[in-house]
């Protein structure tokens, strides 16, 4: 099917061009389910894996919800699985913030120097360890174009090619904002 072809295509390409990424290691097609309003449809359903699955929507939340303490534990937890040689470093946290912010630099360096548009660059859609993760409405541009949107639902451009960059360094001072109490308690 088009879509196995388009993914394998992209998934070469990310690869060769060194873009952190988490793999495919399933996909299934020929699916049909019924839904009220469009009738049948076909489905198809990819298992992806990632080193991780924490966000900086989850430092995010926790933040906003006061809950400091819960913070710091998931700070701690992600020092000690990813960056243990920090543990008993006392500016850890601060040092998880520098990693994750070059982290995420070279990725969205990597994606504007080979036209990759992701499409939507929440926080909820960015991964602590710097890899391209949930891509939702994302495509390769075919040809230099600023404006390249792919998401039906950014009607504003919010996230269109040239407003990626700016995007993610608001994702990175929203995941400051929630370890800011722990680097300067």
């Amino acid at each position: 099917p088009e879509w196995q072809d388009s993914y394998a295509r992209r998934s070469r390409v990310e690869g060769f061009f060194g873009m952190l990424k988490n793999p495919a290691v399933a996909g299934v097609s020929r699916l049909t389910a019924r839904f009220f309003e469009f009738g049948k449809i076909a489905l198809a359903t990819l298992l992806r894996v990632a080193r991780t699955h924490i966000r900086f929507g989850h430092f995010e939340w926790f933040h906003y919800q006061g809950e400091t303490e819960r913070v710091r534990e998931l700070a701690d937890f992600c020092i000690a699985l990813y960056f243990p040689h920090w543990c008993r470093e006392p500016d850890r946290y601060r040092l998880l913030l520098g990693e994750i912010c070059r982290r995420t630099a070279r990725l969205i360096a990597a994606w504007q120097a080979y036209g990759f548009a992701h499409g939507v660059l929440n926080t909820d859609n960015m991964s602590i360890l710097g890899e391209t993760f949930d891509y939702g409405p994302c495509a390769f541009i075919d040809a230099y174009d600023p404006d390249a949107l792919y998401s039906s639902i950014d009607t504003g451009g919010r996230y269109k090619y040239s407003r990626q960059p700016l995007m993610l360094l608001w994702d990175l001072a929203r995941f400051a904002e929630a370890l800011l109490p722990l680097i300067h308690p």
